[in-house]
């Protein structure tokens, strides 16, 4: 036989108290206001012009350090690309296509390391 002082875990109704747990609660943050829609019953939740500023600000902002920074990369890639273009053919023409020293690029093995 279970004990008298049996309790039901946080967050889990007693018996009896279901009926009132299916009941949605109407609970408002104070940051909130509702606007009836005119010709129906309908309301809904807008928050105040403080917070709908800042989100805007937010987005703004965003969007334009977003253009901007697209703008630089653009135009860093139009100075640098002939730059590393340039060094990859040096590159290239040093080590030939698949990446080994062209015959004449190569020290000969007469002269040796002193030279």
């Amino acid at each position: 036989m279970p004990p008298d002082e049996l309790r039901p875990p946080v967050g889990v109704a007693k018996e009896g108290e279901e009926e009132e747990a299916d009941k949605p609660k109407e609970t408002s943050a104070p940051e909130v206001k509702k606007i009836t829609v005119p010709w129906t019953d309908v309301e809904i939740p807008v928050p105040k012009e403080e917070i709908v500023v800042t989100a805007a600000t937010t987005a703004a902002v965003s969007v334009v350090a977003t253009l901007t920074a697209t703008s630089m990369f653009n135009y860093l890639v139009k100075i640098f690309k002939p730059v590393f273009m340039q060094a990859v053919k040096r590159i290239q023409k040093k080590f030939g296509k698949d990446g080994k020293p062209t015959e004449e690029e190569r020290p000969s093995e007469a002269e040796g390391r002193d030279g």
